[in-house]
């Protein structure tokens, strides 16, 4: 024999830009943090190339770049939202001091919660500044209630200070209770567990925490603030609001009372339409640049033939920035087979429309020139998908025969959908069955033990023994050749009973077979599935032909998926929904000592939501958490409106003004700062709906729902809720 010392045969193989090398795969720890971690390998990179100058060391897949991006995009959607707001404030106000005094206040409500968010042991993140993003126009809404309430008062020919302490006393009461009804909503979601309640407690505390502070900012800083500046009064209205009210008083005349009627009952049966059609998945559609790709070859492949067919697909394809391959056994797979004959490759492109053309490129290469192969294309896992991984498709069909019967692949290609894929059951293998001839090894002396121990030696590493010394342990094995092909078999020879040396091939037969590579099973037995890796508005369709394609071929079939925790997660936030209503009627009741006018102010909630569930349909969104997070934030925001409202006509009546007259000299009064806070709220949230990244597409359904609600309840607002105060409290 040779005699050598060499190294241990691969089993698996990684590349990277096509070059081999040798991956560490980083998992961080669940309260680490993602810039500290990255500098600190970034470092650790720096050394090993100054301590290793021949090797090439490179930091690849790090999501800190991605978090980097997103939080610079939701602080430049900060920033935007906040001049925006600004700008509301100019062309309502029509002088410059008042809108400054908002830029002060902000800035003192937002260091307060950064101070309060450092204390508590919170970080600056997306969830955080999502948090503080929506509450800006709430922030600002505290101060132009309290300037315009001001500036009411001393139209009246009131002083200047008592103005801004009568103007300030007066909204009190209103403002803790429209406060305390937002903060309401959030009790329930708070106490939530899973995915809504890990992404929305920390929001909710951001949230709150600004609304806090803006009230006692508003009602401590400000009328101090507006003392000193002495804004300018003009006793008319500036030219676009004095058209705005000569429209309103027109509007509110009761002969459009039916024709409003018509409208919001139009507005209802659309926001359930919308709703029966809306997909519903966990979390948003994310978009990124990278993929990953798993191949499972559907023959056996050497290591090399599978390297080489892997760099063949990547090499052929364009605008691609970075890519990695772990071709065959790794130490790093992630509920995959761990086999010779996978693949797992990542690749990074250089924007959404060139990914789209290589995962294109891709699919049309494996359906024509590898139809078997089994290849499951996904987004490459960003830090959500990692913080709420789960191991299933959104669902997987599982069907089963009556006689645990392997069900051919064949019989499903013509009638699955396109997107549908074949799980790993159905997975084929080629091979050769070795059939033994008992004659003629009982002839010779030999046993089938015999024969296969000497396959093994000539087509495997066949340890033999290991040499123990000091320190470390060294196999010694036979080494066989890289693969297993028919005609070397006739050169191999078996040494049998009389000292003789004859071909192994003497005592057995091949059969080409074709095998299952894997089998799936569970508690209730095997089972072959197909599956949709991904939410689809189609999957109701999609559904009903499986299942009606088992039924006829007498089939059982079973959903599994991580849709089924969707559907919980919705349940889950519908059930705070309601429960955030009974709580909001309660404190409203508490506030007005009426157990009718909750009711009132109330009855825009089911139109509003029908609003953010149009505005959710017609943009292409889907029911997810983050958008019913919006719903649920809408509802605390939009009641704000109706309450001062309410609280506006009920001081008229009780000072004996008319019911009719009140409700039309409180609208009028009420109608600007209405108007002017939905509007910065609603400002404050559009840049974010242009806002590209991790931070962008988690929190546009949440913005998209706020935003349509809003827009649908300030209508409300100033329509409804007037026509049912007149109806049911005159």
């Amino acid at each position: 024999a040779d005699l050598a010392v060499s190294v241990a045969r691969p089993g698996g193989i990684h590349l990277y830009n096509g070059s081999r090398g040798i991956v560490f795969a980083i998992h961080k720890q669940t309260q680490a943090n993602y810039t500290s971690l990255d500098r600190q390998l970034m470092n650790i990179c720096n050394e090993l190339q100054a301590d290793y100058p021949l090797a090439r060391f490179t930091y690849t897949q790090s999501q800190s770049g991605l978090l980097r991006d997103s939080i610079r995009q939701l602080v430049l959607s900060l920033v935007l939202g906040t001049v925006l707001s600004f700008l509301i404030l100019f062309l309502f106000s029509g002088e410059w001091k008042s809108p400054v005094l908002m830029g002060v206040l902000i800035p003192v409500s937002m260091l307060a919660t950064l101070c309060c968010l450092y204390l508590v042991g919170l970080s600056i993140n997306i969830i955080s500044l999502s948090g503080m993003l929506l509450g800006i126009g709430i922030l600002i809404d505290n101060g132009i209630i309290i300037i315009d309430n001001i500036q009411v008062q001393q139209k009246k020919g009131i002083l200047l200070d008592q103005a801004c302490a009568s103007g300030t006393l007066e909204v009190i009461p209103a403002l803790i209770s429209s406060t305390l009804t937002t903060l309401s909503v959030f009790i329930p979601l708070v106490f939530m567990q899973g995915m809504a309640g890990t992404l929305f407690k920390e929001q909710a505390y951001t949230l709150s925490v600004v609304m806090i502070g803006s009230l006692l900012v508003s009602f401590f800083l400000l009328p101090v603030l507006y003392r000193r500046f002495q804004p300018r009064i003009d006793r008319s209205e500036n030219t676009l609001f004095a058209r705005l009210l000569v429209y309103y008083k027109k509007s509110q005349e009761i002969k459009y009372n039916s024709v409003y009627g018509l409208f919001f009952l139009v507005l209802l049966a659309g926001g359930v339409l919308s709703y029966m059609h809306l997909p519903a998945q966990n979390l948003p559609d994310i978009r990124t640049h990278d993929a990953s790709v798993r191949i499972v070859w559907d023959e056996p492949l050497s290591l090399q033939e599978n390297e080489s067919r892997t760099r063949a697909l990547v090499e052929n394809m364009h605008q691609l920035l970075d890519w990695e391959a772990d071709i065959g056994q790794n130490e790093i797979v992630e509920n995959g087979i761990n086999t010779r004959q996978q693949s797992l490759v990542y690749l990074k492109f250089e924007d959404e429309k060139a990914k789209e053309r290589g995962l294109l490129f891709l699919k049309d290469k494996f359906r024509r020139d590898y139809p078997a192969t089994r290849v499951t294309i996904q987004r490459a896992k960003n830090p959500y998908d990692q913080l709420f991984v789960q191991n299933e498709p959104f669902v997987s069909y599982r069907l089963r025969t009556s006689t645990d019967q392997l069900i051919d692949v064949h019989d499903l290609a013509s009638y699955l959908p396109d997107d549908v894929t074949v799980g790993d059951g159905f997975q084929l293998q080629s091979g050769l069955n070795l059939v033994f001839d008992p004659v003629r090894l009982s002839t010779y002396g030999l046993t089938e033990d015999q024969i296969i121990r000497q396959l093994k030696i000539q087509f495997n590493d066949q340890l033999v023994t290991t040499v123990n010394e000091v320190n470390e342990s060294v196999p010694v094995v036979v080494r066989g050749t890289e693969k297993i092909i028919q005609p070397e078999l006739t050169k191999l020879f078996v040494t049998a009973g009389d000292s003789v040396n004859y071909p192994v091939t003497y005592f057995f037969e091949f059969q080409e077979s074709v095998t299952p590579r894997f089998i799936t099973a569970d508690k209730a037995g095997v089972f072959q599935e197909v599956r949709l890796e991904d939410s689809n508005p189609r999957l109701a369709a999609i559904s009903e032909s499986i299942v009606n394609l088992a039924k006829s071929r007498g089939w059982t079939v079973s959903q599994q998926g991580s849709f089924l925790y969707a559907r919980q997660n919705l349940l889950n936030l519908l059930v705070s929904f309601v429960l955030a209503i009974v709580l909001l009627y309660v404190i409203l009741a508490a506030q007005f000592e009426s157990l009718l006018l909750p009711v009132i102010i109330l009855s825009e909630i089911p139109i509003s939501a029908s609003g953010s569930l149009l505005f959710l349909y017609a943009t292409g969104h889907t029911l997810n958490i983050s958008s019913l997070i919006g719903l649920v934030i809408m509802l605390g925001i939009i009641v704000n409106d109706s309450i001062l409202k309410v609280d506006t006509i009920n001081r008229y009546r009780k000072n004996g003004v008319p019911t009719e007259a009140a409700i039309q000299i409180g609208g009028a009064d009420r109608l600007k700062p209405i108007l002017m806070t939905s509007l910065t709220t609603i400002l404050a949230l559009i840049p974010v709906l242009f806002s590209k990244g991790l931070g962008g597409d988690l929190q546009a359904p949440l913005a998209i729902a706020v935003i349509g609600g809003l827009a649908i309840g300030t209508v409300c607002s100033i329509y409804l809720v007037p026509i049912l105060y007149r109806k049911f409290m005159a």
